[in-house]
């Protein structure tokens, strides 16, 4: 008997560092989305969220850590209408119960607070 394994129960090291790079990218792909998905009801003022219910529009300030940049604000712009923009902070007008459910997916977003 050869004291060397079988060559189908050894996958080649190529073959083990692609299916580590396939893994690798479904991670990465799947995991901001399950990320935000899982911390969406701590992003949203409870305040917001009962507007949202009662009435078709609401106007929230969205709350970031971070001073937005040009992609950011073309991403939340189309949620709703872009009023000002702070250092850390974007208001955002008509946003539809839909889209502030897909605001709070967002996981670069702290948190969404009622307009005042």
């Amino acid at each position: 008997m050869s004291r060397h394994a079988s060559p189908l129960r050894r996958v080649p090291r190529p073959a083990w560092r692609l299916m580590a790079g396939i893994a690798l990218l479904v991670l990465i792909t799947f995991l901001d989305p399950a990320y935000g998905w899982l911390t969406m009801a701590n992003r949203v003022d409870p305040a917001t969220q009962q507007a949202a219910v009662a009435q078709p529009y609401v106007d929230v300030l969205v709350v970031l850590g971070f001073k937005p940049k040009a992609f950011h604000l073309r991403e939340i712009q189309a949620l709703g209408i872009v009023g000002a923009v702070g250092d850390t902070t974007i208001q955002l007008r008509r946003v539809s119960h839909a889209n502030l459910t897909t605001l709070a997916r967002t996981p670069w977003i702290s948190r969404i607070q009622p307009l005042r």
